[in-house]
This record gives C-alpha cells, sequence and structure tokens, in this order.
C-alpha cells in the first residue's frame, strides 16, 4: 500500500507541475562537448503525430536559439548541424517559456579519429578519467556494464575494484552515494546517464587535512551527464513472467549543484537481492569508519552473525525480495554539507538441502533433509554532517542507527541408525547505534591537529526453539528453549598533530578507548546460565612519519598500546608494540610496486569465554570452553603490490601478493557424543594465508577485442582438532576468469566468450581424506545493435559442477530483446534467464564444518521467462 502511495502522488504532483502554464515559447542554447557555442544549427520543431515541422529556428553566434509553437503537447525537437551528428529528443511544452539546452557530438568520423591519437586514459595528479568512447559498445545497460569494460576497475557481486581492491569511497559527481553500498550504484544508474568514470588516488574527504597530510584511501567518481541534471529523472519498469514471477522497478533521480535526492525502490522473487555479503558487512562497520583523519586500527574478530539469506545466495527454491532506499546530498550553504541515507529491505525465502554427514573419527553417519523457511529485515540510516567554519578549521558529525530482525523455521528428518525428526525456530533482533564527531585545526601553514571522540552500542537478542522426537543430547528430554543476548559498548576519544616539512608529514595520535563485551545465555529447562563481562579498555600513542610524492614514497609508523583487561572481576595488563611500513616506487602515476608491512592485535569475544552449554543447532553443541586465559589474537600480514596502466591503449596490469600469520584466533574442538556434535573452543597456534591476485587486459584496437584475465589464488595452512587431537590441514583455492570482448560500436553484432573457473582442495593430513570442489563455466555472449530502436543480447553458459564423486551439470540460456520506441519515453523488452531450468535445477556441494565431512545438494532459484515494460522520465 505504502508503495502505491508514493507513485501515485508523485505522478500527482508531476501532473500538476507540467499542466500549470499556457504560453509557448522554447529557448535554449547548443553548446558542444567542449561547452563551445555552435552558431548556425538548425533547430526544427515537429509535430510528433503528423512528423510535420511546425516550426524553425537558427541559432545565433552565441549558440542561443528561440523558437515559437501555438499550441502546447508533445514534440519532436530535431537539431542539425553540418560538423555535428544530429538529435533529436522529444519535447514536452505545456509553459509559457520552456528551457531546454542542447549538447551535440561531432559526427563519429571525426569522433574515431580523436580516439585513434588520443589518450583512452588520462592522469592529471591523483586523478585517472576514463575515454568511455573507448571502452565501450554502446550496449550497456547500467553502471556495472561500463565499468567491468574499464581497465583495472571490476565489478564483483556489485562490490566495485579498483586494483583488485574494493574502493574506499563511491561518488557520484563528488557526492557520497548510499554510503558503502555499491551494489545499489552499479545495479540502477542507467548507462545513458554516465558522463565519466574517475578513480581518485590519495582521495581524503577532508580537504583541510589532504592539503597537509594527503590521502590514503581509493575513490570512484562517476559524472552524470548534464541533460540528466536540474530536474527528476529515472524509470519505472515492470517485469512479468512465467510462474508468477515478477521484478517491479521504480528509480527516481534529481541532480543539482546544492540537491540531490535519490529514489530507489524494488520488488521482485526472480532472486535479485539488494546487496551482498560484502555490502553488509560494509554496511554493518563500526561509526570509527567515519572519523575525520583517524588512523585508528579496524581489525577486529569477525561477527558469528550473518543472515541466512546472504549465506544461501541463490541455492533456494523460492525468494521474495522487497526494497526501498533514499540518498540525499544538500548544501544548504557554502559552509554547510549535509548527507544520508536510509534503506529498508525484507527477504523471505524457503530452502530445500539434502545433506549426507559423516562424521570424522567416528563411525556415525547420517543423510539428512533439510526444508527451511525465513525472514530477515534490515534497516539503516545514516547521516553525516559538515560544516567548514572557516577555511582553516572544519567541524563534522555523523549518525548511524541500524536494526535488524531475523526469523528461521526449520524441519529436519535425520536418517542413521534410525528416524528422528527436528524442528528449529530460531529468532534475532540486533540493534547498533552510532555516532561521533571530529574537529580539524589548521594552526599553521603546515600544522593540523585534529579531535575525535565516538560512541557505539550493539545489542543482539536471541531466542532458540528445539523440538525432536527423540531426546535431545544429554538432557534426557525432546524439547529445549535457548535465549541469549550480547552487548558491546566502546567509546573513544583521539587527538592528532601533523606537520608537513617539505615533503616529509610527521604526525602523532594519541587516544584511550573504553571497550565493553557483555554475553548471557540461559537454556531455561535445564536452568544452565553463562554470564560474562570482559572489558578491553586501551591507551595508545602512534607517532608515524611518512612521504607521498614523487618517486620514492614511504610509510613508518610505530603503534604503542596499553591494555587493562577485566574478566568479570580479575583484571590485567597488557602492552604490545604494532608497526606498521609500506615503501613505495612510483615510476609514472600508473606504473608503481609497492612492499608493505603491518602488525595487528585484538582479543577474542565474551561468547567465546563460556562455561556452560550453548545450542547451536539440532545437531551441535558447545560446552565449556578451553580458553581461560585472556589471550590475544596477533595478525601479522606482508605484501607487494604491482600495477602498470597505459594511458593510451588502456592496457593493464595488477598483481598483489600478501602472506598474513594469525596466532591465537579461537577455533573449535569436536567429539562425537551419540548422534551429535560436542564442540569446545580452544585457540589455535597459528594459522597461515598465502593470497596472490593477477588481473590483465589487453586491449587489440586493430581487430577491436580486449583479452582479460582474472586469477586469484589461496592457500591455508591451519589445522582443526577432534578429540583435543591436532589435525594439520591445508586448503588450496583457485578461481578467476579468461575472456575476449569486441567492442566494436559500429558493428551489428559484438560478442564475448571465455570461461570461469574455480577448485577447491583440502587435505587432512593425518586422515587419508580429502575434499575437492570444482566449477567450470564456459560461455558465449551475443550482442545485436539494430539501431537505438532494437537491441537483442543471447547469452548462453554450460555450468559443470563437481564435490568429490559427484557431478551436476546444467545449460544455462538467457535473452534479452529491447524495443525503445524513437522519441518517447517507453521501452519494451521479453526477457529469459536460465529459461531451460524453469522447473529449476540441482547443485552438488562438499565441504567440512567442526569435523564434519558434509555432501550436500541444493536446490536451485529456477529461471524465468517473461515481458517488460519501462517508462523513463
Amino acid at each position: 500500500m505504502l508503495y502505491k502511495y508514493i507513485v501515485s502522488n508523485l505522478f500527482f504532483f508531476l501532473s500538476c507541475f507540467l499542466f500549470a502554464q499556457e504560453n509557448f515559447i522554447i529557448r535554449g542554447k547548443i553548446t558542444n562537448n567542449d561547452a563551445k557555442p555552435i552558431s548556425f544549427a538548425t533547430i526544427q520543431l515537429i509535430n510528433t503525430d503528423t512528423k510535420k515541422v511546425i516550426s524553425f529556428s537558427i541559432s545565433d553566434s552565441q549558440g542561443n536559439y528561440s523558437i515559437k509553437v501555438n499550441n502546447q503537447g508533445n514534440y519532436i525537437l530535431e537539431i542539425s548541424h553540418v560538423k555535428y551528428s544530429k538529435i533529436s529528443e522529444t519535447l514536452q511544452v505545456n509553459e509559457s517559456y520552456t528551457t531546454k539546452d542542447i549538447i551535440l557530438e561531432s559526427k563519429e568520423k571525426e569522433i574515431e579519429e580523436v580516439v585513434i591519437i588520443s589518450k583512452a586514459i588520462t592522469a592529471k595528479e591523483d586523478t585517472i578519467s576514463y575515454n568511455l568512447n573507448s571502452f565501450t559498445n554502446g550496449h550497456e545497460e547500467k553502471l556495472k556494464d561500463i565499468l567491468n569494460k574499464l581497465p583495472g576497475i571490476e565489478v564483483e557481486n556489485g562490490n566495485i575494484k579498483v586494483n583488485g581492491k574494493q574502493v574506499d569511497k563511491l561518488l557520484v559527481d563528488g557526492k557520497d552515494f548510499f554510503g558503502n553500498n555499491h551494489k545499489i550504484a552499479t545495479e540502477n544508474l542507467n548507462a545513458q546517464m554516465i558522463k565519466s568514470v574517475e578513480i581518485l588516488n590519495n582521495y581524503k574527504s577532508s580537504q583541510i587535512a589532504k592539503n597537509i597530510e594527503g590521502g590514503n584511501q581509493t575513490a570512484l567518481n562517476v559524472g552524470i551527464k548534464k541533460e540528466y541534471k536540474n530536474k527528476i529523472t529515472g524509470e519505472a519498469s515492470l517485469l512479468s513472467a512465467y510462474e508468477n514471477k515478477y521484478n517491479a522497478q521504480l528509480n527516481l533521480f534529481k541532480f543539482t549543484n546544492n540537491l540531490s535526492v535519490s529514489f530507489i525502490g524494488n520488488a521482485n522473487n526472480t532472486g535479485q537481492v539488494s546487496f551482498t555479503i560484502d555490502d553488509y558487512l560494509k554496511l554493518n562497520s563500526d561509526v570509527r569508519n567515519d572519523l575525520m583523519n583517524s588512523e585508528l586500527s579496524s581489525f577486529k574478530e569477525m561477527d558469528n552473525f550473518l543472515p541466512n539469506f546472504l549465506l544461501s545466495d541463490n541455492n533456494v527454491i523460492k525468494k521474495e525480495n522487497q526494497m526501498g532506499s533514499i540518498n540525499l546530498s544538500y548544501l544548504p550553504s557554502e559552509k554547510i554539507k549535509i548527507t544520508g541515507f536510509t534503506l529498508l529491505n525484507n527477504t523471505w525465502q524457503r530452502e530445500k538441502i539434502l545433506s549426507e554427514r559423516t562424521f570424522l573419527n567416528s563411525n556415525f553417519h547420517s543423510i539428512d533433509n533439510n526444508h527451511s523457511k525465513g525472514n530477515f529485515l534490515f534497516n539503516q540510516t545514516h547521516v553525516k554532517i559538515d560544516f567548514e567554519i572557516n577555511k582553516n578549521n572544519s567541524l563534522n558529525y555523523s549518525v548511524s542507527i541500524e536494526p535488524t530482525k531475523d526469523h528461521t523455521d526449520r524441519e529436519i528428518s535425520q536418517e542413521s541408525y534410525e528416524k528422528i525428526l527436528f524442528n528449529e525456530n530460531m529468532k534475532n533482533r540486533n540493534m547498533k547505534f552510532g555516532q561521533q564527531i571530529s574537529y580539524l585545526s589548521k594552526i599553521a601553514k603546515n600544522k593540523l591537529i585534529t579531535f575525535n571522540i565516538y560512541q557505539e552500542s550493539k545489542s543482539s537478542k536471541g531466542d532458540f526453539f528445539l523440538l525432536s522426537s527423540h531426546s535431545l543430547y544429554d538432557f534426557n528430554i525432546n524439547n529445549l528453549v535457548q535465549n541469549s543476548t550480547k552487548k558491546d559498548r566502546e567509546w573513544g576519544v583521539i587527538g592528532k598533530y601533523s606537520q608537513n616539512i617539505g615533503e616529509i608529514v610527521v604526525r602523532n595520535s594519541m587516544g584511550y578507548l573504553w571497550k565493553q563485551n557483555f554475553f548471557k545465555n540461559s537454556i531455561i529447562e535445564n536452568n544452565i546460565r553463562n554470564h560474562i563481562s570482559f572489558h578491553t579498555d586501551y591507551s595508545f600513542i602512534k607517532p608515524a612519519i611518512l612521504k607521498n610524492k614523487n618517486f620514492l614514497q614511504f610509510l613508518l609508523d610505530f603503534e604503542l598500546r596499553n591494555y587493562n583487561l577485566k574478566l568479570n572481576t580479575h583484571s590485567s595488563n597488557s602492552l604490545f608494540f604494532l608497526p606498521q611500513a609500506k615503501i613505495k616506487l612510483e615510476f609514472k602515476q600508473t606504473h608503481t610496486l609497492a612492499l608493505f608491512y603491518k602488525r595487528e592485535v585484538d582479543y577474542i569475544s565474551a561468547d567465546k569465554l563460556n562455561s556452560y552449554e550453548i545450542l547451536l543447532n539440532y545437531s551441535s553443541i558447545y560446552k565449556e570452553s578451553f580458553i581461560k586465559e585472556r589471550k590475544e589474537i596477533i595478525n601479522n600480514t606482508i605484501g607487494l603490490e604491482y600495477l602498470f596502466l597505459n594511458l593510451f591503449d588502456g592496457n593493464f596490469l595488477s598483481a598483489n601478493v600478501n602472506y598474513s600469520r594469525k596466532a591465537n584466533f579461537p577455533i573449535t574442538n569436536s567429539s562425537v557424543n551419540s548422534q551429535y556434535t560436542i564442540l569446545n573452543y580452544i585457540s589455535s597456534s597459528n594459522q597461515d594465508i598465502w593470497n596472490t591476485f593477477i588481473n590483465f587486459e589487453k586491449k587489440l584496437k586493430f581487430i577491436k577485442y580486449k583479452l582479460k584475465i582474472n586469477v586469484n589464488y589461496n592457500f591455508i595452512k591451519s589445522s582443526t582438532f577432534t578429540n583435543f587431537q591436532e589435525i594439520p590441514m591445508n586448503t588450496n583455492r583457485v578461481n578467476g576468469d579468461v575472456s575476449f570482448q569486441t567492442y566494436n560500436k559500429k558493428s551489428i553484432v559484438n560478442y564475448d566468450f571465455g570461461s570461469k573457473f574455480s577448485y577447491l582442495n583440502t587435505d587432512y593430513k593425518n586422515q587419508d581424506i580429502s575434499l575437492k570442489n570444482s566449477q567450470i563455466i564456459p560461455f558465449v555472449n551475443l550482442y545485436f545493435n539494430f539501431g537505438e530502436s532494437l537491441k537483442f543480447s543471447l547469452k548462453n553458459s554450460y555450468e559443470f559442477y563437481k564435490s568429490g564423486s559427484i557431478s551436476r551439470d546444467k545449460y544455462n540460456l538467457g535473452l534479452k530483446v529491447i524495443y525503445r520506441k524513437e522519441h518517447t519515453p517507453w521501452k519494451f523488452w521479453i526477457e529469459g534467464y536460465d529459461i531451460l531450468n524453469i522447473s529449476g535445477s540441482e547443485i552438488v556441494e562438499t565441504s567440512t564444518d567442526d569435523n564434519i565431512l558434509q555432501k550436500e545438494i541444493y536446490h536451485k532459484l529456477p529461471g524465468y521467462a517473461g515481458i517488460g515494460i519501462s517508462y523513463s522520465l
């Protein structure tokens, strides 16, 4: 009902706006891409019904024109010039004066000559700009389609990566756009709106701080074309498909110099989600990431809670998703900037999984049929206010609130020695609130002081109801209820002094952080209770020296951190030295080599220090933790980064190799008791991780081809424990893709072909067990362009899955035919996705979890085929 109310009111206000005036003069200015006026351009006004010329005019020496019409209505405004491509636009005339500025493009022949002799990419200071004409073929629909064709940039599951690493900031016309949720931008901004794409290296949101210290972030800025500014633009679309599948979308944008407002809404059951796991983790990040000009470490233990709908991907039999979001950027004056967004998402899904489970070091074997349904409601509202007091002082405040609800109901039929039925009902309610204030003051030409204060609180409440046809665990009852509460409170005060001495920057940070972690858990029927309070307060001092200009650049950072620990009533102290170093050779801005090292520390959360039982699921229970001491988690990382980008043709090579060793992080020991698993937290010795990423792109412009290769290699050396015996474990993972792409705008057909691949191998050294999963997906995609009115794409892929001795394969066929009626805002299309598997399909995976070898068959979301219609504003 709310959705219908918003849409109906939107059209009401639009109609009131459109029919308010009665005199009819059309005027404007005609310019080229360099904003230079075009004289002697011919302007014709054409009746949309009769196609007859109603009136005409010629632009003057300043590019200005004026044309009269007697009646209001819809017309075609056609502008032509001997040196520029003709342009036609639909124009609705219902006001006494209608202003329509026009930008003409040089004719195609001239554009191609310019591209041949000019740079495909330009670099100026810290900004790398792409000539989009050099990399696109005109078949792009959304922002992600453009970004995936630019060297060094890729969109993976909606997230934007530059040189293999996620960008720190996504900006639209230099303004924040939906925080860290890249997927909203990449999948909702239409390609025809995009004017430019820029990578901003050494980015820092505070210009005062950047002028003295330089920046250490990477941002991606998307420019919007002039014709989409200073008015409401957007698109409303609806797809209706076989078996009651649907996808409804409403996007509305208004971009002006002082105000930018965006609304994006979607409702579908085709499997489209509003954000990914990476998006959720970034949206769920701490408020300390908003601190201005702060060097506070972000290393922390991973949160156990992740919504099930993010983990299941589309390995479900049914999924429904509704999302509504608003983004705002407002400049009420030259000194104040207000930015913010709110996002509300609701997801409902059903899963069906057949799992064959074998317990290591045990004869117990079971086949479990899992049927589940769940609902996840997520909201986040974030507001940031920047106040530039004067040219030397600025103030920043931000606040964020994030409530979530997760409810899952699962029925399990387990067949082992006997058949046992289980029913699980899980409810989780989370609330997160954070705020921060930052003050920056330039006390001299080369000196800066920064003060930060922040506060954050998180609370999580969970209820777990478990019912069985058999006695549960060793409680001798067949139903259990568990309540749990987890709270985190944190606030901190930080001060920083920075001074620029020529090309060298020296700085020193110091501060104090108060952190409390609280966990309470009770199993009601057995009066079992855990009550743990863990304080990890610390003070720190962090001097540093850096140089981020010219050929040799470096960073030397030395943090001394003193912890005051308190576990329930026991207190202690710990002191840590945490160095960080980076050396970078910048042969050119687009040709660099860097070596880095970093040491980080954190402490485990209170829930891993339990003294009594904690229910995990129908087949696993945590018993007393064997982590009795307040052990720190230590992480050391060393790495090498290389980048080469040819500005003239876009040839690109990026490589990133890093090694990290993590010590004392919590893992589980498992043992089998009858028909369930007993888990105990213990501290690991070491975990060694190698990561290698290589991205190579070669543009063969004479045959209009691009070769693209992405390869990721990951090696993990760790251990697992069974019956308190250590089992060394090595995991090798390789994944990537190889593709050839064409980008000839003059050709009727463009295509890309190649293959995606992944391979996972886990070896247990003291066991005769090796776990192998592989996936190969060769693909061929064809894109036909029959002009602006008709486009057709055909996507083919063959997916082959193999897990141990089990394999599955399927042919995925998708197509889309788009018809856009000339000079009108209407678009019609036929769309099909995985149309040969409309009844559904299966994939198979082998995995280990808590020393249980699992072979799982997932039912995937069925494909669809339908028709769509859209209207563009």
